[in-house]
């Protein structure tokens, strides 16, 4: 077989197909292999290039690592503070406590932590929010005042008013309070507060009353989106080549061998070798489906934006960021959707005929025998997620 026969399959398939029994070689499908990859890995590039993973400090793998920790906070005298592991956001990223402060005998919880990272970038480069969740008891309708302060170089801060934001807090559920950060409504005090430079974060509650509790869970600097190209290129690319050759190894294995076994059960003699080249000769059928991916993924794939609350696992926060990707991807899965039923049915085809040309079977016998072999091997790659 030469190399051009990988492409005669579109064309002439029962010529092909039949020469590959015939005189098996295994550079043809190698070559389609190599096109496989290389397609798949255009189609991986496409996608990577065009998905915005939402990026937070801490990163949220090992937690909310700010409020999971009392011995990072520092309170004014009066205020005692420590974990509680009863009452905490339900979420992957949260970590199972959340800080309480409670207050026995003063009207001022002052909560101050000094970030364990050098610090965090704000700027219009940096991170964009500040985030975090807060619940009060005996209510939001004790507070008097509220503040949030980002701690910079030397003593310098930047401030913003969140007496409303407190007063509107209920006891029933945890309250979001999402901030922009970089200007905007903050107050700049000190001469060397830099947004390029956040050094902690001072949370300061004034009350009408005395014994009040404060909980504070899910502290984060947000909305940062970068490609997995611009975090870590080779490895995402390097797995994508992996996970494409593992795929088509696979598949022509399975596929192979199911055909090889069926056809020995019915007492046909047959070799692995001239059935083996034909199966991956027939694969390029899966080729000009990544290839045809390529041209779908272009045309009809948005920017897709996965936001911390994707990934944090919230319920209903979740599930609204995954019903938006699930949207604007719509287009694209029902296109590939439609493609692999095609190349599905011409695979099926196809191993028909390399059926009938290494067994000698009449045509209902091989679309049998092809049917079940194919059917299999679509299951064991559902089964084993390729």
């Amino acid at each position: 077989m030469t190399a051009t026969d990988a492409l005669k399959i579109v064309c002439s398939p029962v010529k092909v197909l039949k020469k590959a029994v015939q005189t098996p070689s295994y550079l043809t499908p190698l070559l389609v292999l190599v096109l496989f990859v290389v397609a798949q890995f255009s189609v991986s590039y496409i996608v990577l290039s065009r998905s915005y993973v939402e990026q937070t400090v801490p990163t949220g793998l090992n937690g909310d690592l700010w409020t999971e920790n009392a011995t990072l906070w520092s309170v004014n005298e009066g205020v005692t503070v420590h974990q509680n592991f009863l009452d905490y956001v339900n979420g992957t990223y949260y970590g199972n406590s959340s800080i309480e402060f409670t207050a026995l005998n003063s009207e001022m919880i002052r909560a101050e932590i000094r970030l364990p990272e050098t610090s965090v970038d704000c700027s219009s480069d940096g991170f964009r929010n500040v985030t975090f969740r807060v619940k009060l008891y005996p209510g939001g309708s004790t507070v008097k005042n509220a503040s949030l302060r980002l701690l910079s170089l030397n003593d310098s801060y930047f401030v913003h008013d969140l007496t409303e934001e407190f007063q509107a807090c209920s006891t029933m559920y945890w309250n979001n309070i999402t901030l922009p950060v970089g200007g905007g409504e903050w107050q700049t005090v000190g001469s060397t507060a830099n947004w390029q430079n956040i050094t902690g974060v001072v949370i300061n509650v004034g009350f009408n009353e005395s014994s009040v509790t404060l909980r504070l869970d899910g502290l984060f600097f947000k909305s940062r989106f970068r490609t997995p190209l611009e975090i870590n290129a080779a490895s995402y690319l390097a797995n994508s080549v992996l996970n494409a050759f593992t795929q088509y190894i696979m598949r022509w294995l399975i596929l192979t061998g199911l055909v090889y076994f069926i056809l020995k059960g019915l007492k046909v003699v047959v070799l692995w070798k001239p059935l083996m080249v034909a199966v991956g000769t027939a694969f390029m059928t899966l080729t000009v489906q990544a290839i045809a991916s390529i041209a779908l993924a272009w045309l009809t794939l948005p920017p897709l934006y996965y936001p911390f609350e994707y990934w944090a696992g919230v319920p209903g926060e979740s599930t609204a960021a995954e019903t938006r990707l699930v949207a604007a991807v719509a287009k694209f899965y029902q296109s590939s959707f439609i493609l692999q039923a095609v190349v599905y049915a011409w695979l099926f085809g196809l191993t028909a005929i390399l059926v009938h040309e290494a067994a000698g079977f009449k045509w209902s016998r091989s679309l049998v025998v092809a049917f079940g072999s194919l059917s299999i091997t679509v299951l064991v790659g559902l089964l084993l997620g390729f």
